[in-house]
């Protein structure tokens, strides 16, 4: 291989600056972010059990292919560089994977996924029949750390370096020119001055709410009493013993079985039946209605069930599973009594997974209730009289669903407080924050497990300094999410054979 010039390279011979990736810029108070999620992310995984090293047994097994190419750990390699290079990282922090299996993995899989992209970006750029020309080669080995000497070229140590190091450099420094190629053209798409400005509205109005939360568990048992004694046949309770069969013929045959007394419930239970009672003979236990009309494939079933007498035994009924059974009443069905505490746990359990609607119907109504009397005579004085609490959330801007939000360098303050959990992905909620003028009362606004009242407390523009900031880091956070969507794609690319939990459970075995 010829040796580069050896004067240092002018302006003209400077290598093109490849682009950066985001996370890396001169943004200062980008980057700090950057770091700390790391090290939170970092601390994440090391509680953990330990294990050794990769194991010295010859070739490592391969940890997969892209496009048909080893995604492979060799000394000197990409990968082998990704897993130093990561180590490195941690260690800066403090963490190492040295006896530490779940976080060997972790450093492991980093790397996996690295080389993934890299020879994933490779395989681009050679489909697309982009080369690296001989010229361009030089003048990025121009700049190689390698063959640096107090910031300049030195060809003393270009000519120490072994050909077979030059080689690897060459090879390294022509990979990653390919990649920046690909990188450039796909990442090359930048968000326009008036999505930028669009961005920027968002954050310049902030507003700051007080509000009360009406929780749906503050519906009251009198409430949960009535809706029993509506639909009393739900919480009806019977003990039943059952067998089940995947066949309906079968089933039939067991049942006649058993009726002419061939063979006792419980031995057929535990000779034939399919569930997971069999080994008790069938004995399934306290079953209430509305339990019993879930199970079954038509509803109505039930109450034939919750007829049947002491020792009884029913049809075949099919089940919402799709198989068969037939069951037999170990007394009769209990009538329910709503001044029970089970019972009205009962009538919750069911009113939440199936009848949620009244439970919210109930919460809007006392909070229309409330809206009406807080707008007549004060808010903080409707709320002492109805038993709520005043909380005050903001100031947040109109940021619906929080994009840009996390992290400790985000574009928009965070929505948050007590009861408020959905409330940014609520388009009524912010809807309401941000068409209420200045002391006005909302409709109540449901949330997840509440309805929420709110008064617009104050409205009062943002600081310009934030405001300004979004001109610099949304650029970063868009090219950020746009690297990320494409990563993510090779990451997911049917091109990818990933064999890296069996590679690296290979590798590394528990002490």
């Amino acid at each position: 291989m010829s040796s580069p010039k050896q004067k240092e390279p002018t302006p003209q011979q400077t290598p093109k600056q490849t682009k950066e990736k985001p996370g890396t810029g001169r943004n200062t108070f980008v980057y700090v972010g950057t770091i700390i999620i790391l090290v939170i992310v970092v601390v994440a995984f090391i509680f953990v059990p330990s294990a050794r090293g990769p194991s010295d047994v010859g070739r490592l097994p391969d940890f997969g292919t892209y496009a048909g190419t080893p995604i492979r750990y060799e000394q000197g390699g990409y990968m082998a560089r990704q897993v130093q290079a990561i180590n490195d990282q941690l260690k800066s922090y403090g963490y190492d994977q040295s006896g530490n299996q779940f976080f060997a993995f972790q450093v492991w899989k980093g790397a996996f996924d690295r080389t993934v992209v890299h020879t994933a970006l490779l395989h681009e750029a050679r489909k697309a029949g982009i080369t690296v020309s001989e010229d361009r080669l030089n003048e990025a080995i121009l700049e190689a750390p390698d063959f640096q000497e107090e910031g300049k070229f030195s060809l003393e140590r270009y000519r120490e370096t072994s050909e077979a190091r030059k080689l690897a450099i060459r090879t390294s420094l022509r990979e990653e020119i390919l990649k920046n190629y690909i990188l450039e053209d796909a990442l090359s798409l930048r968000p326009s001055s008036r999505e930028i400005a669009f961005i920027q509205s968002m954050a310049r109005e902030e507003r700051v709410i007080e509000y009360v939360v009406l929780p749906f568990s503050a519906f009251s048992d009198e409430q949960k009493a009535a809706f029993g004694r509506d639909n009393p046949a739900k919480f009806r309770r019977i003990d039943l013993s059952r067998i089940t069969l995947n066949d309906e013929k079968e089933a039939g045959t067991i049942l006649a079985a058993v009726k002419q007394g061939s063979q006792s419930f419980e031995e057929a239970a535990k000779a034939h039946s399919k569930d997971a009672w069999a080994e008790k003979g069938g004995a399934s236990g306290s079953r209430w209605g509305y339990e019993l009309e879930a199970e079954l494939a038509q509803a109505q079933d039930a109450q034939t069930l919750l007829s049947l007498k002491a020792g009884e035994i029913s049809p075949v009924f099919k089940t919402a599973a799709g198989s068969w059974a037939f069951f037999r009443a170990e007394a009769p069905a209990v009538e329910p009594d709503f001044n029970s505490s089970d019972t009205l746990k009962a009538v919750w359990e069911y009113m939440n997974k199936w009848e949620r609607g009244k439970i919210e119907d109930a919460a809007v109504l006392r909070g229309k209730d409330f809206a009406v009397d807080a707008a007549a005579r004060g808010f903080t004085s409707a709320a002492s009289s109805y038993g709520l609490t005043v909380r005050q959330a903001g100031p947040f801007p109109l940021a619906y669903g929080e994009p840009f939000s996390g992290g400790s360098a985000a574009l928009f303050r965070k929505l948050s407080g007590e009861g408020l959990e959905g409330a940014s992905t609520s388009e009524k909620f912010m809807t309401s924050a941000f068409s209420l003028g200045a002391g006005a009362v909302s409709e109540p606004v449901l949330l997840k497990d509440a309805a929420v009242v709110l008064r617009v407390k104050e409205i009062r523009p943002a600081d310009d300094s934030g405001v300004q900031l979004i001109e610099f880091y949304y650029p970063y956070l868009f090219a950020q999410a746009r690297e990320i969507e494409l990563y993510d794609k090779f990451l997911a690319s049917p091109e990818l054979k990933d064999n890296f939990s069996t590679a690296f459970f290979q590798i590394f075995r528990n002490e």
